[in-house]
């Protein structure tokens, strides 16, 4: 499994729309070959943390991904300040629980 985990700034009072335009791409994001997590954190001082989850290296860097990616990014620019911070991690463990 491999990570990209990108954090940027959002301007103030734009989570709602950034938010709103990410929704309105989800069924874009399910077609992409490889993908098979987002999680998306806001903090209190609108920063904002992307991790998406590939099954590997090479689904996360498919041409397809990577330009979809590209628009991605480019038109949520309007909704932050500057440019992400991106970071690429091969994933060591991964583990989910359940409630019983």
């Amino acid at each position: 499994m491999f990570a990209r985990i990108s954090r940027f700034k959002v301007k103030p009072g734009q989570l709602n729309k950034l938010i709103a335009y990410r929704n309105s791409r989800e069924p874009e994001l399910k077609k992409l070959k490889g993908l098979r997590h987002i999680i998306g954190l806001a903090s209190k001082d609108d920063e904002y943390l992307v991790i998406a989850l590939y099954e590997s290296q090479a689904h996360a860097e498919d041409e397809t991904t990577l330009t979809f990616v590209g628009d991605f990014w480019f038109r949520m620019s309007a909704f932050t300040e500057g440019r992400p911070d991106v970071h690429k991690y091969d994933v060591s463990h991964f583990l989910t629980y359940s409630s019983t």
